[in-house]
């Protein structure tokens, strides 16, 4: 049997051995030597950075703050919220609110309103830097269009897509071509085409993402909007809020019109009815019974408020 072994035993390294630490210049020399290495991976590292920076989306974001009062009080403010055995009685109507807010039916207003179904292709593109306060109508085709500037930027020709010219307008005017209309701006950089899109109203409603969110114990709801175009930003918050301030006053409107319509039922009811209490009593007057009645019985049988009143004779014993 073989004793022999290729363990050793471990011992301290002799510094003196191992020689003395690196300095500065041996790291100078081993980047000298790969120089080139070096140099490459600091110009792929910048371009790459460059370029993802360049191809970053700016977005931006604007809130508001929207008060739900519940329809019951009668006077609007700041309210603590109504709490009854632990339960929040005012969760259900600002839950309610926040849903009606992110409708199609508030959307689509929304939509309207600010012509948003007019858009660049792509629609990462920033609409507002060649045209402003868009307006396109209910029945306005969908397609693609062509905006195309002149050398100055003075001027640009809205086109089909095949050509044909429908407007022209300069910078800062209105162009209009009947079915839809907005204020031309000055190209944004040197590109002299822009390719436009009329899109569907739904599609246009999907670039809608209202985030709201209610404060705890209170009846405000903090409504934000996050999109790439700064001037879209705040217009949609407006339009929306407007939207949800009609829809609250239309069913005040609408209950009134509710009760106005109960109270004039009730009063064409008791209108109906004095009527008939006046034709009883007018045909009881032509009858023998009350003819045959003294002037003392006449008077108790009809009564302060003009119904019939039982007799201490005919009418008591039935003869009427």
């Amino acid at each position: 049997m073989s004793t022999k072994s290729d363990l050793q035993p471990y011992i301290d390294p002799d510094p003196q051995g191992m020689g003395g630490s690196p300095h500065l210049s041996d790291y100078w020399t081993v980047i000298a030597r790969r120089l080139w290495l070096v140099l490459v991976i600091f110009t792929v590292t910048t371009a790459s950075s460059i370029w993802a920076i360049s191809r970053q989306q700016t977005y931006y974001s604007s809130s508001t703050s929207l008060q739900v009062n519940d329809p019951q009080e009668r006077q609007a403010g700041l309210v603590q919220i109504p709490r009854m055995g632990g339960v929040n009685l005012f969760v259900d109507p600002i839950v309610s609110e926040i849903q009606v807010l992110n409708s199609s039916a508030i959307k689509n207003r929304v939509v309207d309103s600010l012509g948003m179904r007019l858009r660049r292709v792509p629609p990462t593109d920033i609409r507002s830097e060649v045209m402003r306060a868009i307006h396109v109508a209910p029945d306005a085709t969908d397609g693609f269009y062509r905006l195309i500037y002149n050398a100055d930027d003075t001027h640009a020709q809205f086109l089909m897509p095949d050509g044909t010219v429908l407007e022209e307008a300069e910078a800062g005017r209105v162009l209009d071509v009947g079915f839809l209309r907005f204020v031309l701006q000055r190209a944004p950089a040197e590109q002299r085409v822009y390719e436009l899109q009329v899109v569907p109203r739904r599609t246009a409603a999907g670039e809608i993402d209202l985030s709201a969110v209610p404060r705890v114990d209170t009846n405000i709801v903090d409504v934000s909007f996050v999109h790439q175009d700064p001037f879209l930003v705040p217009d949609v918050l407006n339009q929306a809020g407007l939207a949800l301030i009609d829809r609250g006053a239309e069913r005040v409107r609408q209950a009134a019109r509710l009760d106005a319509a109960f109270i004039q039922a009730q009063l064409d009811t008791a209108s109906t009815k004095l009527r008939q209490s006046r034709n009883a009593i007018r045909d009881f007057k032509t009858t023998q019974a009350f003819t045959s009645l003294g002037i003392q019985d006449r008077n108790c049988s009809i009564a302060p408020n003009g119904s019939t009143m039982k007799s201490r004779r005919g009418i008591a014993n039935g003869r009427f």
